[in-house]
């Protein structure tokens, strides 16, 4: 899996092991374009820097994404895409 900065102000976060690959999930709090993400070395957090002068934590617990992507995803994740999430 991988998460993004993006123009919008949001954080997507994507399923790579899919071809193409798809955004899963979006994360929005940041008031101006995301310029970086960075994952701690331990991968289980991960942190974004916006043009809005604020730094961002998230924990990169897929469990806790998958919480978070739910309030984002405007659909409900299959059976498969929830198990191929939760099992990384």
């Amino acid at each position: 899996y991988l998460v993004s900065g993006s123009r919008d102000q949001s954080l997507r976060l994507w399923d790579l092991t899919v071809s193409p690959p798809q955004t899963i999930g979006i994360l929005y709090g940041h008031t101006d374009l995301v310029r970086a993400v960075a994952y701690r070395p331990d991968g289980k957090e991960f942190v974004s820097a916006s043009q809005d002068t604020t730094i961002r934590r998230y924990a990169a617990l897929f469990e806790d994404v998958l919480q978070l992507s739910k309030r984002y995803v405007p659909r409900d994740l299959t059976p498969d895409e929830r198990k191929a999430l939760l099992s990384e």
